[in-house]
């Protein structure tokens, strides 16, 4: 074996797995079975499919035709197309086939296989020289990728159709990829080897890509109406879009399941959270033309350089293959699919996409926030005890969707018993919260003055008002809205995170409260009166000092929290250890007090304590 035979060689397989590389490198289609599959298509193409070709040629066609031109023009691309094709037509049926795309790339493959071992044949038979074989490794590969190619994307196209004639697409794949082997091989007949044969097979490649372009655009046009279909429920009947709904199967969940079965679990989760970042990504690039403060805009910048840092990191594992067809079905020319996705996972995906930020977007009031205001309501809203721990960037966000209003005298802002679902923080004037009884009749509980926070756990549990509130005075409040401040929450893990924290004091200090009331029944209980009245009077004078200063700090006062428990405790405590230490005292000189004046107070107070408890 000479050195310009193992030259030959080297370039007839060289040129041909350097495409096998390339798909490797690259991480084409991020999945280990898709380049097995590949080279399982690489390796049939050159074994299988060239043995095929060559008996039927030389061994059948040309002693019955006796005609090496008939056999060059006619014969070979039939056996040659077919041969390269059966593998394909056997992964149809293969969950390995998910797509048209994969159908090219099968039929590249095929096709390559297929030009290394022709390569090979004429190396080693001494048919051709060095520049010939240099000339047919380049143009055999082209012409033999790009017909293969065709055949794929038609293959391709009839696994994905459910169209009622889809039946015709491989044979127009095979037509089609016949076609253009014919006319390379009649090429070589007339001009011989050479520069002229390399042209007209850059010709047939080009002819052969344009054609399988043009069938992966139909393709993907096709994959789109079936998606479109899935969101829209047009493909299913009315009775199983009843029960769909009852099952509480949402549209895009159907569409994510059908990218489950052709691409993976893994791949189509993350083209699922590809399209929560790239809707995110867009939300918040449409927030930076709103009237906004250059911190809260530093924010939004911030997020959106993290969310498109992500992006590409997905993109990268998803793979270049599927993107391909990501893209192509997604986001095609006008957008249309890609905006129905994204109102879909809107609403399935409602911890994910930002869909209080689309809201704002939507309102009519977006174009009119000041950035001077929304800072102004944001350091307000910050002096609640439940904002204490949320960055002032999301208090500014938040602050989009606030209310300034006004009561008269008198009016009432929310009754006993209804849904607690706002939050009021007094700017001016004062809020008097009343405990109504059967019949009508109010006794006042509180008043709540300027700085004041009303119904802060209303934002979080929605439970019923224990109690009906009036303005008293002339009211200004700032009001949340328990609807905007859930849009808000789910999609902002920091400030869910602020949310637990407050809810973690407002837990400690209850455990507080009644580890105090515990130890407090055990001094009564042991008849230690006068270390009871110490620890009653313990609460009250620590609740009063955090007041003092919240007053000093200008900080707002919850008047709905666990915040109140100590005091309320505290003063019932003392009216209890005092009644029950002269209850004590009168039992010991052989008398028995009436249960009259103080004692019926402490009955009242402790029924009082234990329903707020």
């Amino acid at each position: 074996m000479t050195a310009q035979v193992l030259l030959n060689a080297a370039i007839s397989i060289g040129a041909p797995l350097a495409f096998i590389f390339f798909i490797y490198t690259l991480n084409i289609y991020g999945d280990g079975k898709f380049v097995s599959t590949v080279l399982t298509n690489l390796i049939w193409g050159a074994t299988g499919a060239f043995v095929i070709a060559y008996v039927t040629n030389v061994h059948v066609a040309l002693p019955l035709v006796g005609s090496v031109e008939v056999v060059r023009s006619i014969t070979a691309p039939i056996t040659e197309e077919i041969g390269k094709a059966l593998f394909m037509v056997y992964l149809i049926w293969s969950p390995r086939f998910h797509n048209i795309v994969e159908g090219a790339i099968y039929g590249f493959a095929a096709g390559i296989g297929f030009a290394i071992a022709e390569n090979l044949y004429f190396t080693f038979t001494g048919v051709a020289d060095f520049s010939d074989i240099l000339t047919r490794a380049i143009s055999t590969t082209l012409m033999h990728a790009s017909a293969s190619a065709l055949v794929g994307v038609f293959l391709g196209r009839y696994r994905r159709s459910e169209e009622r004639y889809r039946i015709i697409y491989p044979w127009l794949g095979f037509l089609s990829a016949i076609v253009l082997h014919a006319a390379y091989n009649n090429s070589v007949a007339v001009l011989g080897e050479g520069a002229h044969l390399l042209m007209a097979a850059v010709a047939v490649g080009a002819l052969g890509g344009l054609l399988t372009w043009w069938q992966i655009k139909r393709g993907l046009r096709d994959e789109r109406k079936r998606i479109d279909a899935m969101l829209n429920m047009r493909s299913v009947t009315a009775k199983e879009r009843l029960a769909l709904q009852q099952m509480g199967t949402d549209a895009i969940d159907r569409v994510f399941e059908d990218l489950t079965e052709r691409f993976g679990k893994r791949i189509a989760e993350q083209m699922r959270r590809l399209m929560v970042v790239q809707a995110n990504i867009g939300i918040l690039k449409s927030n930076l033309n709103t009237p906004a403060s250059p911190h809260l805009l530093a924010a939004w910048r911030e997020e959106i350089d993290q969310l498109t840092a992500e992006m590409s990191s997905l993109q990268r594992r998803i793979g270049t293959l599927a993107m391909v067809f990501f893209r192509g079905v997604f986001l095609d020319e006008r957008k249309a699919l890609y905006e129905n996705v994204k109102r879909s996972l809107a609403e399935s995906e409602q911890t994910e996409v930002h869909q209080f930020d689309a809201l704002m977007l939507a309102a009519e009031r977006a174009q009119t926030f000041q950035p001077a205001e929304l800072e102004r309501l944001a350091n307000k809203l910050r002096r609640a005890p439940i904002f204490k721990d949320v960055s002032l960037a999301d208090l500014e966000n938040l602050s989009r969707s606030v209310r300034e209003l006004s009561f008269e005298n008198g009016q009432i802002l929310f009754d006993q018993g209804e849904s607690g679902d706002t939050l009021y923080m007094i700017e001016s004037g004062a809020i008097a919260l009343y405990k109504v009884s059967r019949d009508g009749t109010e006794r006042l509980l509180r008043e709540c003055r300027a700085g004041d926070v009303v119904g802060e756990l209303a934002l979080i549990d929605g439970s019923p008002r224990s109690a009906r509130a009036r303005a008293k005075g002339n009211l200004l409040v700032i009001e949340v809205q328990r609807t905007h401040f859930n849009m808000f929450l789910k999609s902002r893990p920091q400030v869910v995170l602020a949310m637990l924290r407050f809810l973690a004091e407002r837990v400690r200090e209850t455990t507080s409260a009644l580890e105090t009331s515990m130890h407090w029944a055990r001094q009564v209980a042991a008849g230690n009166f006068a270390e009871a009245r110490a620890l009653s009077m313990l609460a009250p004078s620590e609740v009063s000092e955090a007041a003092s200063e919240a007053i000093q700090g200008h900080r707002a006062v919850s008047m709905d929290t666990a915040v109140q428990l100590p005091t309320a405790l505290g003063g019932a405590f003392s009216r209890a250890a005092a009644a029950l230490e002269r209850r004590a005292k009168a039992a010991e000189a052989g008398k028995s007090e009436p249960k009259t004046g103080i004692w019926s107070r402490f009955d009242r107070d402790t029924a009082e304590t234990e329903r707020k408890t």
